[in-house]
């Protein structure tokens, strides 16, 4: 009987230990890929920052063809960092789900726990009455 719990003790932290390790993949994986989007976000900030000083210090040669480049940048600037952003919060809500993933399993594995504790529970009374009876 206290084999069977041990054996069953084992089985449920080996499987808290699986949701835990897949838990640390999904947020691990959010992670690099929320720090991938910053990282092409900062690099889109330095090209673009870099092309509107070189059309800046070309200002006295071409002012109408260069306030339209200027403005195409400052567009395409702005929505590359809403693009961003969006996958930002992609991955933030990806990483929230699997957290909560993460709290259902662990909430289901103690449920379970308990459960089987409380069968346990009850067939040592049984098992103890028996010997009454028998006695």
């Amino acid at each position: 009987h206290k084999r069977w719990v041990e054996d069953l003790e084992e089985k449920h932290a080996e499987e808290i230990e699986k949701v835990k390790e897949i838990y640390l993949k999904e947020a691990s994986e959010a992670l690099e890929e929320k720090r991938i989007a910053e990282l092409a976000l900062v690099e889109a900030k330095k090209g673009i920052v870099s092309n509107l000083g070189a059309l800046r210090d070309e200002k006295h040669e071409h002012d109408d063809l260069r306030q339209e480049q200027l403005t195409e940048l400052e567009n395409q600037f702005e929505l590359k960092i809403s693009q961003l952003q969006q996958e930002m919060e992609v991955q933030a809500r990806k990483l929230r789900n699997a957290e909560e993933e993460h709290r259902m399993a662990m909430d289901e594995a103690r449920q379970r726990e308990e459960k089987l504790v409380k069968q346990l529970e009850g067939k040592t009374v049984s098992e103890q009455r028996l010997q009454e009876i028998l006695d």
